[in-house]
């Protein structure tokens, strides 16, 4: 007995769809199949996209607020404190970059979807359009360009922290005092 007669014969490919309005009733009911279960991942992926963004938001919400009432007001202070908010303010900055990084692949999944959903829509709904028109890139619904600035504050906000230490940490090295 050969060796390739034990390997499992290859699966049986997909029939491919006529995408044309005047595909048969077989194939709308083929597209409307296939459909659903990717309008369920496109749900799935906006559901996590905005619980991930709303848990990085209230992260960085609470320790912008936790740093922000630790800033130094003179040049008074010890160096371990400075160190200490410095630190702090960098896991910021990074906790902001990290947070960027996940909202851009989430999108990445969210227009996957909306590219399937668009190549089936025109057998499954023949005249309806529901994705159809709908150019991701064009940001009709600009609310995920939102999140990406919402982003870029709070990366902004942690670098005039930081900014505002490095001042504070020069002026304390250089013997001026403010008060």
């Amino acid at each position: 007995m050969s060796a390739s007669a034990n390997l499992p014969s290859p699966a049986p490919q997909a029939k491919p769809l006529q995408a044309t309005p005047g595909g048969s009733e077989g194939d709308r009911d083929l597209a409307l199949r296939r459909y659903a279960p990717i309008l369920g991942y496109l749900q799935y992926e906006n559901t996590v996209y905005w619980t991930r963004f709303h848990v990085f938001l209230l992260a960085n919400s609470a320790f912008l607020a936790l740093i922000a009432n630790g800033l130094p007001f003179s040049t008074a202070v010890v160096w371990a404190r400075l160190y200490t908010l410095m630190v702090a303010a960098s896991a910021g900055l990074i906790l902001s970059f990290l947070w960027w990084r996940v909202m851009i692949a989430a999108r990445g999944w969210i227009d996957r979807w909306h590219a399937i959903l668009q190549e089936l829509e025109p057998l499954a709904f023949v005249h309806i359009q529901i994705w159809r028109g709908y150019d991701v890139a064009e940001g009709r619904f600009p609310i995920k360009r939102i999140t990406q600035a919402t982003v870029g504050l709070f990366v902004a906000m942690w670098m005039l922290v930081i900014i505002y230490l490095v001042v504070v940490m020069v002026a304390k090295e250089s013997g001026l005092v403010i008060l």
